[in-house]
């Protein structure tokens, strides 16, 4: 039996299923959760939803159905890792209970070639350009019946917050032939954008001036950063923090945009491919995940901030 098979077996043999988005939660994690969400209640299926992180407010228009923040680790027929496939994006849940999710129970669905949980059907697919690309087509060869309007919304807003509104790399056929399909069944695009992309305060407008009054331009690399203190003086979530990130992205002499942020002990760094370079490879040599155009990787916080935002940029440079 082929992968789709199977994943089509897993679901319809499951009664409880438990659902998992990484920390930070994102446009495209959430579009996954949202899909599943409706498609597995549509099939009678009791669905719990888990993210170590509660989701920002920002998606607070969808008027999605409440995400956990605990785990009780109790007994469930089948897990679901969507759009991560790394124990490290959900530690607050994994971190001394590897063995919970060791399990046959296990599936990853996600679009990063970074996996390491063992025993899993595994439905990965790097080429695709978000996790929602990938679930809209394996919903349309096992469950095309299933998608509606709202379905196809959710697709369509992990399809475009993960490509940057198709502006992070070169759209493809595949790309802009699924995003076709989907506004045919009646997608608000311009609701949805406007809430992703055009909403912003003018608090998180002066935010944008603070990142930009710190930006560089070294060697094709574009970078800037901040501090999770700032953002809270300004009174902004993360992605909120993050939302008008767009503007520095779109500089066109870079070829790489980093993006640094401190919470807590660690320090948060975002690569943006602009030039054709494969930035997971380079995230990967940090302890980094991603995919060629947009990939992460956390250094803990050891000295100075500055000083070690120095590092980092040279560290990265290297790659280049």
């Amino acid at each position: 039996m082929d992968k789709l098979g199977l994943l089509r077996e897993k679901i319809e043999q499951s009664s409880t299923i438990a659902l998992f988005g990484h920390e930070y939660i994102d446009g495209d994690c959430m579009g996954s959760m949202i899909w599943f969400w409706m498609m597995l209640e549509k099939m009678g299926k009791k669905v719990s939803y888990f993210t170590p992180i509660a989701p920002s407010s920002y998606f607070s228009f969808l008027n999605f159905k409440k995400m956990e923040t605990d785990f009780s680790y109790k007994n469930y027929d089948c897990l679901f890792f969507l759009d991560f496939g790394a124990y490290s994006r959900i530690w607050g849940f994994t971190a001394g209970k590897e063995q919970y999710f060791q399990s046959s129970q296990l599936v990853v669905i996600d679009h990063h070639p970074f996996v390491d949980p063992i025993g899993t059907l595994r439905y990965v697919d790097v080429e695709a350009s978000s996790n929602c690309e990938l679930l809209y087509e394996i919903c349309k060869e096992l469950y095309p019946e299933l998608i509606d309007e709202k379905v196809a919304t959710a697709f369509y807003m992990g399809l475009t917050t993960d490509t940057g509104n198709f502006s992070f790399e070169k759209d493809s056929l595949r790309t802009m032939k699924n995003a076709y399909e989907l506004l045919q069944y009646g997608v608000d695009k311009r609701k949805l954008l406007q809430n992703l992309f055009g909403n912003k305060s003018f608090l998180a407008v002066k935010f944008v001036q603070l990142l930009i009054e710190r930006l560089k331009l070294q060697d094709g690399l574009l970078y800037t950063y901040c501090e999770e203190t700032e953002m809270q003086e300004y009174g902004l979530e993360k992605d909120e923090a993050e939302a008008g990130v767009g503007l520095i992205q779109s500089i066109w002499e870079a070829k790489v945009f980093l993006f640094m942020r401190r919470f807590g002990d660690v320090i948060k760094c975002s690569l943006r491919s602009k030039g054709g370079i494969d930035v997971n490879a380079i995230a990967q040599n940090f302890g980094g995940w991603g995919h060629k155009a947009a990939s992460g990787f956390k250094v803990p916080v050891q000295w100075d901030f500055l000083k070690q935002i120095e590092e980092i940029v040279s560290g990265v440079k290297k790659f280049l």
